[in-house]
């Protein structure tokens, strides 16, 4: 009986310490430790966290220590493990550590924020992804368990490469054929490639055919079988199997068909069709700057609208705006107007949405600045369409103080020559710096790296602007490089050039990097044709495609992408983009009276080996007249 009241009293004097505290554990004193990677906790035992693919640019996971205790956590070790038998660290070639602390930090209870580093994953240059080991990080320290009844003096986390896994992706899927007669067939090329944001491993392609036999569908150019498709180039991104498809209509009335595709990660089905009646659309605004927000300090509403020129239907998908963080004070609505003079116009919220000749769709955008409008993002209005070519509206909208938008050409940030060295060879590349913001750019200096004799530089910058040089919006600096081949020898180092401008949103110099490559390997190399030789006339306000199919591969394969084109010169004042830059039939609308000219090179692809050849850049005119 004593013995249980001694047991009784040292209970209730525990539980008159703690009472009215709301923690059971706050009369203890003892570190803890809580570890988050990118926000997600990690459990005391340890765990595992993946890396996604990366292609160019590194992935940074930041890892947080913070400490919930209320005692001083002192972390007296962060770094790779080492195996005590071999010597050997448990770390991939391409992860690294950047800020961690070096010796024992103290973690105070009191500061929330507590510890931060980062584990990074740089993915191999020129080359796809060879290391899938694992990386395995120790966090040592004095901490304890919530109950304060084990030390927690170890932490290990295992940072794993992507897992080999392919993604077959087939396009165009699906495909309408709209301009072929039966005297005239039309052919479209279709891709089978690897996902090159996700893909790490090859596949095979084991099987093309139609699903019905076919007076008017016909299979062209089909490749060996079966045919592998190889894990993408970190750069050059996935090398396509290619093969047409042939459509000639035999009598009037639209046809339909379905291309199966076998693949060793199942059979994927292309749904063919034709069709005779093209669709078009036109933009109605005040001004082209209709969405210029900028030194608006309060709630602005305003409109677009759409008209479905026909004869075809104009089918949209739904818009989005980019990037997300416009999202924050850019909102919009797709409304069918009112037809009857009492009414208000509807909104539409399912999508795709068709429209047919004659009709029209407005577009509100609402933007709401912020407690300071001055820091408001500006944004794209996108909105996706099929006329019945898919292509994208795309409204710039543009808030707080005016500021630039960089962009770099070619997009890629790569520019790549293959030439014999012995042979002495010379020549040019442009790169193009593009202001598509509305504010002005300056272009603070551009900068040459490699080696540090200039003699041994296969690129040199033969026409460097002026420090501080001002690109208006819409603007273009066009920057000649020439490369010299008898300078190049296999140990120069890498060479790239460094633009550094004023960043439009932060207002901190920062700096954009295009590779410079060169590779003594001249094979027969690919020929880039943008066009006729006597150039393209257009109109202002009409879309005007290129067409970049004249092309060829030389010794390797022309795929989907191997197209980089680039706008070299525009009229004053012009604020023309091509609506994409890596495919044989960009398109742009001309919006000044004048003459612009438009840059295409291509590479080709060996798809057993990954080496790739490199065009001289082809250019062509494009005249312009003024509306009528």
């Amino acid at each position: 009986m004593r013995r249980w009241m001694v047991k009784a009293a040292a209970a209730a004097m525990a539980l008159a310490l703690t009472a009215g505290c709301g923690d059971d554990f706050e009369v203890l004193e003892f570190p803890r430790i809580e570890v988050a990677v990118e926000g997600d906790p990690v459990d005391e035992a340890g765990g595992e966290v993946r890396f996604t693919t990366a292609l160019q640019s590194s992935i940074d996971m930041t890892v947080r220590i913070t400490n919930p205790g209320n005692k001083p956590l002192v972390v007296s070790k962060v770094a790779w493990e080492v195996d005590e038998l071999t010597g050997l660290t448990a770390k991939n070639e391409y992860v690294t550590l950047s800020g961690q602390p070096v010796g024992s930090t103290t973690v105070s209870h009191t500061d929330g924020f507590g510890l931060t580093f980062k584990v990074r994953y740089t993915p191999p240059l020129g080359k796809a992804l060879d290391d899938f080991s694992s990386s395995v990080l120790v966090i040592e320290s004095n901490a304890r368990d919530r109950s304060n009844k084990k030390d927690i003096d170890r932490i290990v986390i295992t940072f794993s490469m992507p897992e080999d896994r392919a993604y077959p992706e087939i396009s165009p899927n699906p495909y309408t054929f709209q301009n072929a007669t039966p005297t005239k067939p039309e052919q479209q090329t279709f891709f089978i490639t690897n996902d090159p944001e996700l893909a790490t491993t090859s596949f095979q392609v084991t099987g093309i055919s139609l699903a019905k036999s076919s007076d008017e569908f016909t299979l062209l150019d089909l490749p060996n079988l079966p045919a592998t498709v190889a894990k993408p180039d970190p750069i050059l991104g996935s090398v396509p199997v290619t093969f047409k498809v042939q459509y000639r209509p035999v009598d009037e009335g639209n046809d339909t068909n379905t291309l199966v595709v076998e693949t060793d990660q199942g059979t994927f089905n292309v749904p063919l069709s034709s069709s005779f009646n093209p669709g078009g659309y036109s933009v109605s605004y005040s001004h082209v700057d209709l969405f210029d927000f900028s030194n608006v300090n309060a709630i602005d509403v305003r409109n677009v609208s759409v008209l479905s020129e026909g004869p075809g239907v104009l089918a949209i998908k739904e818009p989005r705006i980019e990037p997300a963080e416009a999202n924050d004070v850019f909102s919009f609505k797709v409304l069918k107007p009112a037809t009857k003079p009492d009414e208000e116009p509807s909104e539409i919220t399912k999508f795709p949405q068709a429209f047919a000749a004659g009709k029209s769709f407005e577009i509100e955008v609402t933007y709401a600045p912020g407690a300071d409008p001055t820091k408001s993002p500006n944004g794209r209005l996108i909105v996706p369409y099929t006329a019945p070519d898919s292509g994208e509206m795309v409204f710039e909208l543009w808030a707080g103080t005016p500021k630039p938008l960089v962009s770099i050409a070619p997009f890629t940030k790569l520019v790549a020559v293959n030439a014999d060295a012995a042979s002495g060879a010379t020549g040019t590349r442009n790169i193009v710096v593009y202001n598509y913001g509305n504010g002005a750019l300056t272009v603070n200096d551009v900068t040459m790296q490699g080696s540090s004799d200039v003699t041994k530089r296969v690129f040199d910058l033969t026409n460097k602007p002026a420090a501080d040089t001002v690109v208006p919006p819409g603007g273009a600096l066009v920057l000649e490089v020439a490369w010299d081949a008898s300078k190049y020898a296999p140990q120069n180092l890498d060479e790239f050039l460094h633009v550094h401008y004023i960043h439009g949103f932060t207002g901190e110099a920062t700096s954009e990097t295009v590779a410079l490559v060169f590779y003594d390997d001249p094979g027969v190399p690919p020929t880039a044709v943008a066009g006729p030789e006597a150039g393209y006339a257009g109109t202002v306000g009409e879309e005007l495609t290129l067409d970049g199919s004249g092309s060829t591969g030389g010794d390797f394969t022309l795929g989907a992408n191997s197209y980089l084109w680039y706008l070299t010169d525009l009229p004053a004042g012009s604020r023309a983009r091509l609506n994409v830059e890596n495919g044989p039939f960009p398109s742009f609308v001309p919006d000044v009276a004048g003459s612009y000219t438009v840059e295409l090179v291509v590479y080709a692809v060996d798809s057993a080996t990954s080496d790739f050849l490199t065009s001289a850049p082809h250019s062509v005119t494009v005249d312009v007249q003024a509306a009528p």
